[in-house]
């Protein structure tokens, strides 16, 4: 995004008093920013790489007020950090 990255967008919607339900639409599966993320309270975190699988069941399930992440990046959680990659 040209002026703010989404990370910055969500805080900046969380600061207004905005409820949105927020999707992360991102190529970064990279732990560190999954969890800068998630930290400003979004339910979904879907991988471009994987729209074409994740992106109506993120809709779906923010819709509901559940809580959506591409199986990719959970899989990447579930690692050690010092296995390779």
């Amino acid at each position: 995004m040209p002026v703010v990255n989404g990370i910055e967008a969500a805080l900046c919607l969380k600061e207004l008093g905005f409820s949105a339900r927020v999707i992360f639409l991102t190529v970064h599966g990279d732990p560190d920013f999954v969890e800068a993320a998630r930290s400003t309270g979004p339910l979904g975190y879907a991988l471009k790489d994987s729209l074409s699988t994740d992106l109506v069941p993120a809709i779906a399930a923010v819709m509901r007020g559940d809580i959506f992440t591409s199986p990719s990046v959970q899989l990447d959680h579930l690692r050690a950090p010092s296995l390779p990659r």
